[in-house]
């Protein structure tokens, strides 16, 4: 039974109080709150970049179609528009 006593002052009491050893609650919550977002914000992350892909073949097709627009130089230097 002193081993219970032992883990629960040493480790896990002050571990609560902010001077435990590597703030083992806060580590093990800090976890288990990545191991819930962590899936939710990938998945959200691949339906956005889903849809910015379709925004972009739409932009696209609207530069490769509009008569104003010239084509793409890309050795053109950047940040200026040449007449």
């Amino acid at each position: 039974m002193n081993w219970v006593n032992y883990v629960w002052i040493d480790y896990f009491w002050a571990s609560l109080k902010g001077n435990g050893p590597e703030a083992l609650v806060q580590t093990v919550v800090y976890g288990a709150v990545a191991a819930l977002f962590i899936p939710a914000v990938r998945r959200f992350e691949k339906r956005l970049h889903a849809k910015l892909d379709l925004v972009h073949a739409k932009l696209d097709h609207v530069i490769e179609h509009h008569p104003d627009i010239p084509p793409f130089d890309p050795s053109a230097p950047v940040g200026r528009v040449e007449a």
